[in-house]
């Protein structure tokens, strides 16, 4: 590309005449490839960001492909350019987007867009499963801020690689975590609860100089698509889950 404003090779272009060279198809195979790389790498970045909808990006994905192929069929329109810088625009909007939806501290989506998703009530069916630290201003008055918020990225990472397949994770209060599993099988969130508490219990175990990851009790309850059926779900959750304190506290 860089020496053809003196052989031509890929392309050529003088005041009056735009023209592809005998290697065009080495831009196009280096293009091809690199948007191969971009759809790739996005793709990756909204399953991080746990983009539900992805209708956004298969419109972008359209409108880039689309401006290309029309100045590939007819070279003179030269309409490609124009339509890779606009999409790349639309693109880092779009990711700029999604970063909002983040809460800064665990990496979960946050409150705001759990609120909104609530907001509108398109539940359907599934399961609800509530988190929340064990004695978690006890934890932040023995070992101060900076380990209670290492306990927090630690929680929202395990519940992160443990129900991201299942569900969509959000970080809903201060020390309080929320899965919501669409048409979920039970057996699948039992599994994913054990290997949730083992992994707490592993952090448990790990001698820290900085102090003592806390247990995490958990409720979950089930909702189906009726009205006011995914609040009640969260009431029973959370009942299963203070429940679960309860004992805690009481056994030896």
């Amino acid at each position: 590309a860089a020496s053809s404003p003196w052989t031509g090779l890929i392309f050529s272009i003088n005041s009056d005449v735009y023209e592809r060279g005998p290697l065009f198809g080495v831009y196009v195979a280096a293009y091809l490839s690199a948007y191969i790389v971009l759809i790739i790498s996005s793709f990756k970045a909204m399953e991080y960001y746990q983009c539900v909808t992805k209708s956004t990006f298969i419109l972008l994905v359209f409108f880039s492909i689309a401006g290309t192929t029309v100045q590939l069929i007819w070279p003179n329109l030269h309409a490609s350019m124009l339509c890779i810088t606009l999409s790349l625009l639309l693109f880092y909007a779009h990711f700029c987007m999604l970063t909002q939806t983040q809460d800064g501290l665990t990496g979960l989506l946050n409150r705001n867009v759990y609120d909104r998703w609530n907001k509108h009530r398109h539940h359907g069916s599934g399961i609800v499963i509530m988190f929340d630290l064990d004695g978690f201003k006890m934890t932040n008055d023995l070992y101060g801020h900076h380990w209670g918020d290492a306990c927090l990225q630690n929680t929202g990472r395990l519940i992160r690689d443990c129900f991201q397949k299942l569900g969509v994770c959000y970080r809903v209060g201060g020390d309080e975590f929320c899965v919501v599993c669409h048409n979920a099988d039970e057996r699948h969130i039992m599994g994913a609860l054990q290997l949730f508490h083992q992994g707490i219990d592993t952090l448990r175990q790990q001698n820290s100089q900085h102090g003592v990851m806390p247990t995490v009790s958990t409720g979950h309850a089930r909702f189906d698509g009726t009205a006011n059926a995914y609040q009640a779900a969260v009431r029973e959750a959370d009942e299963r889950l203070y429940e679960t304190k309860r004992e805690r506290k009481t056994s030896p």
